[in-house]
């Protein structure tokens, strides 16, 4: 059996493409996860402003946002997420009987579970700014997660010949000033 220390190690010193290659794939992956979250997450987002949907009376549900079946926004309206954050919910469930139009409609806070068929969401104005640049898709698309991709691996192809090469200098001019 190979011992797995030599595959991360060179010569006692970790080898250059276990610390690269894995930076490449985190950029990689945060490109496209910039990129879905802001097409698709910023789905309800623009749906609410095309509603005008900015107060507890003016709140519409997800089936009249027209997004009551997709699992990714169910599930980010349900925890403590980025577009929870920036969403508020009424729960018109609450107000029941005949003074139901009577009834103040409040925000659910965060924390409260919500039943996301009976509740109504909207952006009030103090978050609008804060939801237009988190799910804004205008500029943000697939071409420039490529673009994002491709730009990170010519540096981490660039880093692969460089940085040994820099360390090499650096070990002679450490070297020279030590007299050897």
């Amino acid at each position: 059996m190979p011992n797995l220390s030599e595959l991360f190690l060179y010569n006692g010193e970790i080898r250059l493409e276990f610390i690269i290659w894995p930076i490449f794939l985190g950029v990689c992956i945060g490109a496209f996860i910039t990129v879905f979250v802001r097409v698709k997450l910023g789905e309800v987002v623009r749906a609410i402003f095309a509603k005008g949907a900015c107060s507890p009376e003016t709140a519409c549900t997800l089936e009249e946002l027209g997004v009551s079946n997709r699992f990714f926004i169910r599930a980010s309206l349900r925890g403590k997420s980025a577009l929870r954050r920036v969403v508020s919910a009424v729960d018109c469930s609450r107000a029941t009987g005949a003074d139901a139009e009577n009834v103040p409609l409040s925000p659910i806070d965060i924390n409260e579970k919500l039943d996301l068929d009976t509740c109504r969401f909207y952006i009030s104005d103090e978050h609008r700014e804060r939801a237009e640049s988190l799910y804004d898709d205008t500029n943000s698309t697939v071409l420039s997660a490529v673009i994002a991709v491709l730009l990170a691996l010519v540096i981490a192809a660039v880093s692969m010949f460089l940085v040994p090469v820099l360390m090499d200098m650096f070990d002679g001019m450490v070297d020279s000033f030590r007299g050897k």
